[in-house]
């Protein structure tokens, strides 16, 4: 195991040389990294930056049916926190009217949302027919497939009300 120092850039007085990043300057936190990778056990949740959480908590709550779980009361900003399995979208809501616009990529052309080129979320469901008909239900338009992924499962694409791209797929 290879000792690695990341984080917060720092005086490069504060600490030998050894322990300096060359991009990141010196740093404070020390974590542990094998075999020149950083050793990752999960991704724990994926965050968007909405500007209607109500309409988001809808979308993610009734729509795609994720459980909403408390999150800490010390935020003072508006938010909402989702989980299905061990999946966690948390939703943060703008604390500047626009910025949510500002920060996601709404520009996606017709054929990057059929083909999902493009940032987005993904989550296997365990009928893909039955998620049509419930997005169907909800009146969330598919903007994408369904269609055969490279790697095997059958997956569509739909968007949040933010704009975000959301892939749905089954094995």
């Amino acid at each position: 195991m290879v000792q690695f120092y990341f984080a917060a850039v720092v005086s490069s007085q504060q600490l030998p040389a050894q322990k300096q990043h060359p991009r990141f300057g010196v740093c404070r936190k020390k974590l542990a990294i094998t075999e020149d990778h950083l050793e990752i056990r999960s991704l724990d949740h994926s965050a968007l930056l909405v500007r209607n959480v109500e309409k988001s908590r809808y979308f993610y709550g009734q729509v795609l049916g994720m459980e909403e779980v408390p999150r800490p009361a010390s935020f003072q900003f508006p938010g909402a926190w989702f989980r299905k399995g061990r999946a966690e979208i948390h939703l943060i809501g703008e604390d500047e009217a626009g910025r949510a616009a500002e920060m996601r990529p709404d520009n996606y052309r017709p054929a990057e949302l059929a083909t999902g080129h493009g940032p987005h979320i993904a989550f296997e469901v365990a009928d893909l027919e039955s998620a049509q008909e419930h997005l169907r239900r909800h009146q969330v338009e598919i903007v994408g497939g369904p269609r055969p992924r490279g790697d095997g499962p059958i997956q569509l694409y739909v968007l949040d009300p933010d704009s975000y791209l959301v892939e749905l797929f089954v094995r």
